[in-house]
């Protein structure tokens, strides 16, 4: 899974933050990835982009960030739960065609 974060804050970032992914299944498995990225420098109007190789299964991708200073949440712009998760989409196997 590739992940294109903007800054859209009008001043850069300059602290090291940890950016989760999280693989919610329909099977109730629950994964996350995590990897400590440097958003030291990460400018006003700046994309930059992570990627994660996640399990396979059905279920809804979430992304969250903490700084890791003191783990205070990041929010992205985007719609987010009260713990600062946004839903990126969900991830459906095709179905084999019947013949």
């Amino acid at each position: 899974v590739e992940v294109t974060i903007v800054n859209d804050g009008f001043a850069g970032f300059y602290q090291e933050a940890e950016v989760l992914l999280e693989h919610r299944r329909t099977d109730k498995a629950v994964h996350r990835c995590s990897m400590v990225y440097p958003l030291r420098g990460f400018k006003s109007g700046e994309e930059r982009s992570l990627r994660w190789q996640v399990e396979e299964g059905d279920g809804d991708l979430l992304l969250q960030a903490v700084r890791v200073r003191d783990k205070a949440r990041i929010y992205f712009a985007n719609r987010a739960d009260a713990d600062g998760k946004v839903l990126l989409g969900r991830i459906v196997r095709r179905q084999a065609r019947k013949r």
